[in-house]
């Protein structure tokens, strides 16, 4: 069939392929005019009949097309050495003449990332009230509740309005879409979730993508398929699945009758291999045996577990299309992403003022705790500093990509979707993947129920949360452990404004999100490794020698509020450091409630020149602080010409501690100003810069709690090229911050969750874990 598209004529997917490139020509040249006109209304008299028969003879004669919808179906490529198993259970069923081929490469995909939870994510599109259709095609997770298909496949019950979609309507029924995760060969069971949503839907001159979102349930789990960052590799093995129909369109009508044995609407996995890619097209050719219903499949890689591409159609003889991995992701990219629901509770209407009160209260009665000895250690080596927003994700990510054996992590914050996909990516190579979590609010408990079921060994954090035992007031460390040789110690949680999803190293990819200020070092060193893991390690025993069935408190149902927007990025991004000392650099652990009263104060009164400070808060009128803050002062007072900068987050809702905090700074003779509210979303950071040359990176707050209560870690580093990296963002950060109080006035306003859907990029969703006082 013929379209005009846009003014030029574009080859839709030609679905009567039975008919030979030959015949093609053929019947192309017969064509009247007058059935051309039929087929293209707007066609120009004038136009010869052999530039459209020049069209369809480059559209099958083209290795790739970026038009896709030059492209042809889905075929058999090689008509032996392909084979495609039925099926059982999740798992392939290894029988046939050319097994042996192929018995190890399956085994070993089998036990190395767990194929059967990767075919158990694929499903066959249903419908109801779709008239001639009983299923359309292939799909499957990426996240939990995202499907991902073709647009051709979409297309049949889809319809695009303006900028959203609906499910078309036949005879005044809308149609009813759901995919089945089972229709397997000899079993009559169904596993079936309803489609709720279209979220993307690409036009006929982009790749053949789809995305919708699925009702899930408590009782039935299927783990996504994590998609390869990059593109898959030439002569990569794959396996596509999928649910392959008796294709009438073949003309290897025999060939597949003898592959398929006649058995047919069921799922499938057909081994194959990358013939080619085309980066620049975003597309890429396989050679698994492939019918009609195979729309959709995965193109799963048999070396890595990941999703390499998006198979879409296919010529016969020659190769099957699939859309990259890489273009994949930029698709995803695109969808606006799950907001959880905002509880009335969490906002105060009417005054849009945010109710302070703990999501967990942390006042508990604390257990007994024995403080320990903190070491100094001397290393060289390799050291990376990195910043929120600019590159905490690129380095996460990339250490993470790095690990072969183990993550341990212990943070008191974990809802970035973008971590847990990290997570599970490692789980897939066969990385052992341990979590420590102060679990706060439903909404993480959410997230700790599923890491489990992925594998993850996840321990409650001993801390107020906690329903059998409480050391501490809030575990509230940002410490990652990799592979018992990387530390990697910070202020920011895995929330989506302390680790916001900006794939580059302080450059913009694609678009830019902002964040919180927040800071980290990634040092590597096993004795430093060790001491860390013991001490998480120590801590999870405390909660585990008291575990019970029921292990956290009463949770709130939100933990989230809604803030203005940042208007504009940081004026000056910075990318991640690394750092290979051959000397040897003094680092000091600082750890609440050990030493951290012990340390932070010696360290302070060391001041010869100057003092930066990045905190959220400081708390002058509580006790340890005011020993802190009279730290300061003794080492301002020896010298004339010194300096104290200091920078706190700018005040949420009504918040009138900040301004009074702010004052009482200002008059012992310390500069103050608040974080520019213009380019961050929140001052998050818990940085302390003596002289330019030493450098505290922790997760402590200037509070009470934070410095005597909590479980918290940092370190000191005595090293003035380190420092240097920190001191330039924060003379970044004041420059930005340039305003006065009454500049800033008014303080930040909540909104309601309307307004977030209504005026989209205006607002953006905030942990409240990023902005309590802990």
């Amino acid at each position: 069939m013929i379209k005009q598209v846009q003014s030029k004529y574009q080859l839709e997917s030609l679905r009567l392929t039975k008919t030979t490139k030959e015949g093609i020509l053929k019947r192309m040249a017969k064509i009247s005019m007058e059935e051309l006109k039929e087929l293209v209304p707007n066609i120009d008299d004038k136009t010869a009949i052999r530039s459209i028969i020049k069209k369809v003879d480059n559209v099958l004669n083209s290795s790739v097309s970026f038009d896709l919808s030059d492209i042809t179906t889905e075929s058999i490529i090689k008509k032996i050495g392909r084979p495609v198993f039925l099926i059982e259970n999740n798992l392939p069923l290894l029988v046939g003449n050319e097994i042996d081929k192929f018995k190890l490469l399956l085994n070993n995909a089998i036990s190395n990332f767990y194929l059967s939870d990767k075919i158990g994510a694929v499903g066959r599109i249903e419908t109801d009230n779709l008239p001639g259709f009983e299923w359309l095609g292939t799909g499957w997770l990426f996240e939990e509740d995202l499907l991902i298909t073709n647009r051709h496949v979409a297309g049949e019950f889809v319809d695009k309005i303006g900028k959203g979609y609906t499910f078309k309507r036949f005879v005044g029924n809308s149609v009813l879409p759901r995919i089945d995760f089972l229709a397997e060969y000899n079993n009559n069971n169904a596993a079936e979730f309803s489609i709720e949503e279209c979220l993307y839907l690409a036009s006929r001159q982009e790749h053949d993508i789809a995305i919708f979102r699925i009702k899930t349930n408590n009782d039935t789990h299927h783990l996504p398929i994590n998609i390869l960052n990059g593109n898959p590799q030439k002569r990569e093995d794959v396996a596509v699945i999928g649910y392959p129909a008796f294709d009438s369109r073949t003309s290897l009508i025999a060939e597949m009758e003898s592959i398929y044995k006649n058995i047919y609407d069921v799922k499938r996995l057909a081994i194959g291999k990358i013939i080619s890619v085309h980066e620049n097209e975003g597309i890429a050719l396989h050679d698994a045996t492939t019918l009609g219903g195979n729309s959709g499949s995965v193109v799963l890689s048999l070396e890595t577990g990941k999703a390499v591409a998006l198979h879409f159609a296919g010529k016969e003889g020659y190769g099957n299309y699939c859309v990259t991995s890489s273009v994949l992701k930029k698709a995803i990219d695109r969808i606006p992403r799950r907001i959880y629901p905002v509880e009335a509770s969490s906002l105060n209407t009417s005054d849009n003022m945010l109710n302070f009160n703990e999501i967990v209260p942390r006042n508990c009665k604390l257990e007994p705790y024995s403080k320990i000895q903190v070491p100094t250690f001397k290393i060289s080596g390799r050291f990376i500093t990195y910043a929120t927003p600019d590159s905490t994700f690129f380095v996460t990510q990339k250490l993470f990509e790095s690990a072969k054996e183990s993550i341990l992590i212990g943070i008191y914050d974990f809802s970035a979707e973008h971590m847990i996909t990290c997570i599970k990516d490692a789980i897939d190579r066969g990385v052992k993947i341990s979590l420590m979590l102060d679990i706060d609010s439903s909404k993480e408990q959410e997230v700790f129920k599923n890491l489990i079921k992925y594998g993850v060994e996840c321990v409650p954090a001993p801390s107020c949360s906690s329903k059998n035992i409480s050391y501490f007031s809030s575990s509230h460390e940002k410490v990652i452990i990799i592979d018992n040789q990387w530390t990697l110690i910070q202020s920011g949680n895995y929330s989506n404004n302390s680790i916001p999803y900006n794939r580059g190293d302080g450059t913009v990819l694609g678009s830019f999100k902002t964040g919180n200020r927040d800071m980290g070092i990634a040092i590597e060193s096993r004795p430093l490794a060790k001491f860390f893991t013991k001490i998480l390690r120590s801590d999870m025993q405390l909660e585990m020698s008291a575990s019970s069935k029921e292990c956290v408190s009463n949770l709130s149902q939100t933990s989230e509020f809604l803030l203005e927007a940042p208007k504009k990025r940081p004026s000056v991004l910075f990318s991640s450091k690394e750092f290979n000392h051959l000397h040897r650099v003094s680092i000091q652990p600082v750890l609440s409630p050990d030493n951290y009263m012990i340390e932070i104060p010696k360290l302070i009164r060391t001041a010869k020149r100057s003092i930066k400070i990045e905190q959220q808060y400081i708390r002058v009128n509580q006790k340890e602080v005011k020993n802190l803050v009279k730290a300061i002062q003794d080492a301002k007072s020896n010298f004339d010409d010194f300096t104290v900068q200091i920078i706190v987050a700018s005040p949420i809702g009504d918040d009138k501690k900040t301004y009074e905090e702010v004052e009482a700074l200002r008059d012992m003779g310390f500069e103050v100003l608040m974080l520019s509210k213009s380019h961050f979303v929140h001052c998050h950071n818990k940085l302390l810069i003596i002289d330019d040359e030493t450098v505290l990176i922790s997760s402590q707050n200037w509070s009470d709690s934070a410095v005597s209560k909590n479980r918290e870690a940092g370190v000191i580093v005595y090293d003035k090229l380190i420092t240097e990296y920190y001191s330039k963002i924060f003379d970044a950060d004041w420059t930005m911050s340039e305003e006065s109080v009454d500049e800033i006035l008014p303080s930040r306003e909540l909104v309601n969750l309307e307004a977030f859907h209504t005026n989209a990029g205006k607002y953006v969703l905030v942990d409240a874990c990023d902005v309590q006082e802990v």
